[in-house]
Protein backbone atom coordinates (compact mmCIF):
# COMPACT_ATOMS: atom_id res chain seq x y z
CA UNK A 1 0.00 0.00 0.00
CA UNK A 2 1.52 3.32 -1.04
CA UNK A 3 0.36 6.84 -0.19
CA UNK A 4 1.63 9.99 -1.89
CA UNK A 5 1.00 13.63 -1.08
CA UNK A 6 1.64 16.86 -2.92
CA UNK A 7 4.92 18.52 -1.88
CA UNK A 8 5.74 15.44 0.20
CA UNK A 9 6.07 12.57 -2.25
CA UNK A 10 5.69 9.06 -0.88
CA UNK A 11 4.56 9.32 2.72
CA UNK A 12 3.80 5.67 3.37
CA UNK A 13 4.67 2.29 1.90
CA UNK A 14 3.21 -0.65 3.78
CA UNK A 15 3.42 -4.30 2.84
CA UNK A 16 0.37 -6.49 3.23
CA UNK A 17 -0.40 -10.17 2.89
CA UNK A 18 -3.92 -9.95 1.46
CA UNK A 19 -5.87 -6.89 0.39
CA UNK A 20 -9.40 -7.41 1.62
CA UNK A 21 -12.06 -5.29 3.33
CA UNK A 22 -10.87 -6.19 6.82
CA UNK A 23 -7.28 -5.20 6.06
CA UNK A 24 -8.25 -2.01 4.22
CA UNK A 25 -10.70 -0.72 6.85
CA UNK A 26 -8.04 -1.37 9.51
CA UNK A 27 -5.45 0.39 7.35
CA UNK A 28 -7.75 3.43 7.17
CA UNK A 29 -8.30 3.45 10.93
CA UNK A 30 -4.58 3.02 11.71
CA UNK A 31 -3.14 5.45 9.19
CA UNK A 32 -5.43 8.02 7.62
CA UNK A 33 -5.55 10.65 10.38
CA UNK A 34 -1.75 10.55 10.58
CA UNK A 35 -1.41 10.68 6.78
CA UNK A 36 -3.80 13.61 6.46
CA UNK A 37 -1.99 15.47 9.26
CA UNK A 38 1.33 14.99 7.44
CA UNK A 39 -0.24 16.38 4.29
CA UNK A 40 -1.65 19.49 5.97
CA UNK A 41 1.24 20.32 8.30
CA UNK A 42 2.65 22.78 5.74
CA UNK A 43 0.44 25.87 6.11
CA UNK A 44 1.41 27.10 2.63
CA UNK A 45 -0.70 24.27 1.23
CA UNK A 46 -4.47 24.53 1.74
CA UNK A 47 -5.74 21.69 3.96
CA UNK A 48 -7.28 18.87 1.99
CA UNK A 49 -8.54 15.48 3.01
CA UNK A 50 -9.00 13.99 -0.43
CA UNK A 51 -8.72 10.24 -0.74
CA UNK A 52 -8.37 8.91 -4.27
CA UNK A 53 -9.18 5.26 -4.75
CA UNK A 54 -9.78 2.82 -7.53
CA UNK A 55 -12.73 0.45 -7.50
CA UNK A 56 -11.03 -2.44 -5.75
CA UNK A 57 -13.73 -4.33 -3.80
CA UNK A 58 -11.70 -4.06 -0.58
CA UNK A 59 -11.78 -0.26 -0.90
CA UNK A 60 -15.48 -0.05 -1.74
CA UNK A 61 -16.63 -2.51 0.92
CA UNK A 62 -19.07 -1.48 3.62
CA UNK A 63 -16.33 -1.74 6.27
CA UNK A 64 -14.05 0.56 4.28
CA UNK A 65 -16.84 3.06 3.59
CA UNK A 66 -17.72 3.19 7.31
CA UNK A 67 -14.06 3.76 8.23
CA UNK A 68 -13.77 6.54 5.61
CA UNK A 69 -17.00 8.18 6.79
CA UNK A 70 -15.49 8.61 10.25
CA UNK A 71 -12.58 10.64 8.81
CA UNK A 72 -14.44 13.55 7.27
CA UNK A 73 -12.54 12.98 4.04
CA UNK A 74 -13.62 13.66 0.50
CA UNK A 75 -13.68 10.50 -1.56
CA UNK A 76 -12.82 10.48 -5.25
CA UNK A 77 -13.41 7.21 -7.06
CA UNK A 78 -11.43 6.62 -10.20
CA UNK A 79 -13.48 5.11 -13.01
CA UNK A 80 -12.89 1.43 -13.72
CA UNK A 81 -10.01 0.65 -16.06
CA UNK A 82 -8.63 4.20 -15.87
CA UNK A 83 -5.15 3.85 -14.33
CA UNK A 84 -3.97 6.99 -16.15
CA UNK A 85 -6.24 9.02 -13.83
CA UNK A 86 -4.68 7.55 -10.67
CA UNK A 87 -1.50 9.47 -9.76
CA UNK A 88 0.05 6.52 -7.92
CA UNK A 89 -0.27 4.31 -11.01
CA UNK A 90 1.75 6.87 -12.95
CA UNK A 91 4.41 6.87 -10.20
CA UNK A 92 4.43 3.05 -10.26
CA UNK A 93 5.20 3.13 -13.99
CA UNK A 94 8.17 5.46 -13.41
CA UNK A 95 9.40 3.24 -10.56
CA UNK A 96 8.98 0.12 -12.70
CA UNK A 97 11.18 1.62 -15.44
CA UNK A 98 13.80 2.68 -12.88
CA UNK A 99 13.83 -0.80 -11.32
CA UNK A 100 14.28 -2.43 -14.72
CA UNK A 101 17.08 -0.04 -15.67
CA UNK A 102 18.81 -0.56 -12.32
CA UNK A 103 18.67 -4.34 -12.81
CA UNK A 104 20.31 -3.92 -16.22
CA UNK A 105 22.91 -1.42 -15.01
CA UNK A 106 23.89 -3.55 -12.01
CA UNK A 107 23.64 -6.84 -13.92
CA UNK A 108 21.12 -8.17 -11.41
CA UNK A 109 20.17 -11.68 -12.39
CA UNK A 110 18.89 -12.88 -9.06
CA UNK A 111 17.87 -11.34 -5.75
CA UNK A 112 15.97 -12.42 -2.69
CA UNK A 113 12.41 -11.23 -2.10
CA UNK A 114 13.68 -8.99 0.72
CA UNK A 115 16.32 -7.43 -1.56
CA UNK A 116 13.71 -6.80 -4.24
CA UNK A 117 11.27 -5.34 -1.69
CA UNK A 118 13.99 -3.02 -0.35
CA UNK A 119 14.85 -1.93 -3.89
CA UNK A 120 11.20 -1.22 -4.70
CA UNK A 121 10.73 0.87 -1.53
CA UNK A 122 13.91 2.82 -2.12
CA UNK A 123 12.93 3.47 -5.72
CA UNK A 124 9.43 4.66 -4.80
CA UNK A 125 10.77 7.06 -2.18
CA UNK A 126 13.52 8.28 -4.55
CA UNK A 127 11.28 9.26 -7.47
CA UNK A 128 11.84 13.00 -7.93
CA UNK A 129 9.36 15.10 -5.92
CA UNK A 130 8.86 17.43 -8.90
CA UNK A 131 7.73 14.47 -10.99
CA UNK A 132 5.35 13.33 -8.23
CA UNK A 133 3.91 16.83 -7.85
CA UNK A 134 3.63 17.23 -11.62
CA UNK A 135 1.70 13.97 -11.78
CA UNK A 136 -0.65 15.07 -8.99
CA UNK A 137 -1.12 18.51 -10.58
CA UNK A 138 -1.98 16.95 -13.95
CA UNK A 139 -4.87 14.90 -12.56
CA UNK A 140 -7.64 17.52 -13.00
CA UNK A 141 -6.81 17.72 -16.72
CA UNK A 142 -7.16 13.96 -17.09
Amino acid sequence: MVAIAKSRGVILAEEYEKLNSEFFSGFIQRNFDMLFSICTSDRRIPPSRLFIMDNDPSQTSGAAMRALANLDAELFRIPARSPDVNPIENIFQVAKKKLAQEAIDKHLKKESFQQFKDRVNRTLFDVDIKLKDGTINSMPRR
